[in-house]
């Protein structure tokens, strides 16, 4: 409770959207601490009533992306290749034997019925307590409440349902009712950890919804768990609504529960409380559409992954939308359609994503656990065929799965008759969300000039301000650090979204912004100015200063000029501290795990990575290399190193960086001569 009045002090909202916060964020939680069960009476009997439409009438009615009826065009699809026919036996038979792996964790055989109240990983269990009354941290050390939400998300619901259909094996089918009765029986409404927040009901409901379109109209689903089914889909509804969580600055939980009451609205539309779902549900996402992302397509909370989730919530509702002629407005569309201009540039040529900001892997649907996490092309082949963009489709490569279940057997139509974009990736800018991006034929470089995030309260952006990544040749070799957990492990946790952990300037020790939580900062002051910004077919040019250290008694400020010859691969960057008086410095540079680091002399480094190398030369002070971690995935920790130049300057200060991508070490000795000269 400080912590949101805290938030609205620094941010004051509008008299009427205080009444909104006061509603949903501290009355309807007392009003259900005060009166408990008696306060969910009535939904419980309109969920009686509304069980009595069979499941497979109410996803045609809605207009849900398939139903069984569409298992031609999915067989179809496999045989032009989308997906090998072994893949989809290999996602989902350890689901078979309850072999799970979640955020990192290794492979775990659980027991039957499934300890949804627990974390995998840790053994660590929340009791079945009143969803008020449930904690974030359970109080044993590593404990992480994503684990048991991650499990009860159900994104294993799709992948039995594909093996099903391309197997005709009633394995798949008999074990997704096993696990959704054992889920229903386990997770009493609305007790214990999986009925904590809003967020995690509205994914659960969709993956829920996957898997019944799939399993509908097979016999091993009784009346019995039909009823408890469609009587549980519709608590999960009355649940997010009743419990919205607005913010003093809305993110992608609000958007989630939008996209869930979306998709509810409709499978229950022939009910006044879906009816209002989805009146309630499109009003509010064109709203927060406008609102969340910038008017260049980038989303306002300052993280790469976040951007892929809230692309796929704001996605899903706009397509239900399109197949129900209850179409969202142009301005709606418009929007959504630059987010995905916003992946295609920052997506790296070998199909990769930044780790800028928060990571948690998050995901509205995911059809395959084996889809490489920091791949967001999928959502491109979707774009293509939306849009009408060759560019996009250029970008994704193929018509993913993904696209395949959404758009279906006509939307792979679609996409194969685009034509065919030959024109090059071109450098971009995204000014609004701060995003600036360097390409060159086998380069990509992506800095982050824009605010720490969620309007300057922090929430899932890092203090990275004119951080960067680099790729050349096939390799990543300048990194992001990642994320690694949340709650599991604090120290983790800051250290990893901190200034030293990103490739930046960090001066006299002090965080570019005062950490006030695992997720917030004390106030934004950065305030980035971008004063260059110039792209021709051989050089682009970057420059821009920020203020966010002008806090410190002697204050100073920080810019930082970064320009690339495409031609020779070439990258300078330099720093200036301005400023007076005598202040510590320290310069970062992190490397993927992997890379390999050879220091040529005192200023020059060679990273090696497989088929390309990186020369770092470095002007002024000796650096050193030290060990570091990086984190390429929620739950994953892997070792690397990192380049640290540090001292002591009276200001002004400056310091200069070249980076050169080289392929052969011929190319090497020469590009050391010619620095030399």
């Amino acid at each position: 409770m400080f912590t949101r009045l805290r938030e609205l002090i620094h941010h004051p909202v509008t008299p009427c959207y205080l009444v909104r916060l006061l509603r949903y964020r501290m009355l309807h939680p007392q009003l259900a601490r005060l009166f408990r069960n008696a306060l969910w009476h009535s939904r419980r009997k309109e969920a009686r009533r509304a069980a009595a439409l069979p499941v497979s009438e109410r996803l045609e009615r809605s207009q849900f992306f398939y139903t069984p009826k569409n298992r031609k065009d999915f067989l179809l699809s496999t045989l032009t290749g989308t997906t090998p026919y072994e893949s989809f036996l290999d996602d989902a038979d350890p689901v078979l034997h309850n072999t799970f792996s979640f955020l990192g964790s290794l492979p775990v055989t659980l027991p039957f019925p499934l300890p949804w109240q627990q974390d995998i990983k840790t053994g660590a269990e929340w009791p079945l307590s009143y969803y008020t009354d449930v904690k974030i941290l359970n109080g044993k050390p590593g404990a992480d409440i994503k684990m048991p939400w991650e499990m009860s998300r159900f994104h294993f619901a799709a992948w039995l349902g594909r093996a099903s259909w391309v197997s005709g094996s009633r394995d798949y089918e008999k074990k997704f009712f096993q696990l959704l009765n054992d889920w229903i029986d386990a997770n009493p409404f609305p007790y214990g950890v999986n009925w904590k927040i809003s967020m995690e009901a509205s994914i659960r409901s969709f993956n829920w919804l996957l898997g019944l379109a799939f399993f509908s109209e097979s016999p091993l689903f009784t009346p019995d768990l039909q009823r408890k089914a469609t009587e549980t889909l519709y608590l999960h509804g009355a649940f997010i609504e009743y419990n919205l969580e607005f913010s003093p600055r809305n993110h992608n939980h609000l958007v989630s529960n939008l996209a869930g009451l979306y998709v509810l609205g409709l499978f229950f539309r022939d009910t006044p409380r879906g009816q209002r779902w989805l009146t309630l549900s499109q009003r509010f996402l064109e709203k927060e559409i406008r609102d969340e992302v910038f008017e260049d397509g980038v989303d306002y909370e300052g993280s790469i992954s976040y951007h892929r989730l809230v692309i796929e919530l704001f996605l899903v509702p706009y397509l239900l939308a399109e197949r129900n002629n209850a179409r969202f407005p142009e301005a709606y569309r418009q929007r959504l359609e630059r987010m995905f201009e916003f992946v295609a540039a920052y997506t790296r040529p070998d199909g990769s994503a930044p780790l800028i900001g928060d990571a948690d892997d998050g995901r509205l649907f995911c059809f395959s656990p084996s889809q490489p996490v920091n791949d967001h092309r999928y959502l491109l082949s979707i774009a293509a065929v939306l849009f009408g963009r060759s560019d996009l489709k250029r970008v994704a490569g193929r018509f993913s799965e993904d696209a395949l279940w959404l758009l279906g057997a006509e939307g792979f139509e679609r996409f194969l008759k685009l034509p065919d974009s030959a024109a090059a990736r071109e450098s971009s800018a995204f000014p609004d969300g701060g995003f600036y991006i360097m390409q060159g034929e086998e380069a990509h470089l992506i800095i982050d000039a824009g605010g720490i995030g969620l309007d300057g309260l922090g929430g899932h952006g890092h203090n990275d301000t004119f951080s960067f990544e680099l790729f050349f040749g096939g390799v990543t070799f300048i990194t992001d650090s990642g994320t690694y957990c949340y709650t599991a492990d604090r120290d983790e946790r800051q250290s990893l979204r901190s200034t030293a952990a990103h490739n930046t300037i960090r001066i006299d020790e002090r965080e570019l912004a005062e950490f006030s939580s695992l997720w917030h900062i004390t106030r934004d002051t950065t305030r980035p100015r971008v004063t260059e910004w110039a792209v021709s077919e051989w050089l682009d040019a970057f420059d821009a200063e920020h203020y966010g250290y002008e806090r410190l008694p002697r204050s100073v400020r920080v810019r930082r000029h970064v320009e690339f010859q495409k031609r020779q691969s070439y990258w300078k960057i330099t720093d200036e501290i301005l400023g007076s008086g005598e202040h510590s410095i320290d310069f970062f540079l992190h490397f993927s795990p992997g890379i390999q680091v050879e220091r040529v002399d005192e200023r020059t480094y060679l990273l090696k990575g497989t088929g390309a190398s990186l020369l770092v030369r470095t002007q002024g002070r000796e650096g050193v290399i030290e060990p570091w971690s990086v984190s390429p995935g929620y739950g994953v920790l892997l070792s690397s190193s990192r380049l640290r130049i540090s001292g002591r300057s009276i200001l002004p200060a400056r310091l200069e960086t070249i980076l050169i991508g080289l392929h052969t070490d011929t190319e090497l000795s020469r590009t050391l001569e010619v620095i030399d000269t």
